[in-house]
């Protein structure tokens, strides 16, 4: 399975949870939460579909229309260790391949990060009281940070000069 298809899966997964939501949330939905998990803020059950559904729409026309940004865009603007090597036309193309699988995994994290919120907020509905799991919350945003940082050290990795290139 392809990184891009991982990321197209997420996506599908997302959007679909979010219509499935939409059946399981109440008609008015906790959108914030305090430090306790108690919510201190509220939106109709449908602004919360939308909402849901254009925050996995915007990803995935962020992540899938990356390869064709950075095809576009000027050398000088791509932040990327070793520029001058990595994006020398011979090795453009090829780089600008890596990036874009590079941006379908950090898209598909994110997609799984924001499919636990949603869940955990159709749990938090199931409970009287309304309330977030505060745990779940955190071991969410742990693992994001986490495998955020396993993913840029993999990124600075990849784009270090090869030994026969470096002096």
């Amino acid at each position: 399975m392809t990184r891009k298809s991982i990321f197209t899966a997420s996506t599908a997964a997302g959007l679909a949870l979010a219509l499935r939501a939409h059946t399981l949330l109440p008609p008015k939905v906790a959108t914030h939460y305090g430090n306790s998990g108690i919510p201190d803020s509220y939106m109709s059950n449908t602004y919360s579909l939308l909402l849901w559904l254009g925050t996995f729409l915007f990803l995935a026309l962020l992540f899938f229309s990356m390869p064709y940004l950075l095809k576009k865009t000027r050398t000088e603007w791509i932040n990327l260790p070793n520029r001058e090597y990595w994006l020398a036309p011979e090795r453009r193309e090829n780089t600008i391949r890596i990036m874009s699988d590079y941006m379908y995994i950090f898209g598909s994290m994110l997609n799984g990060f924001f499919i636990v919120i949603l869940w955990l907020t159709v749990i938090a509905h199931k409970q009287t009281p309304v309330q977030l799991s505060t745990s779940g919350m955190l071991t969410a945003l742990a693992l994001l940070f986490a495998a955020t940082a396993v993913w840029l050290i993999q990124l600075f990795r990849q784009f270090r000069l090869p030994r026969s290139e470096m002096k």
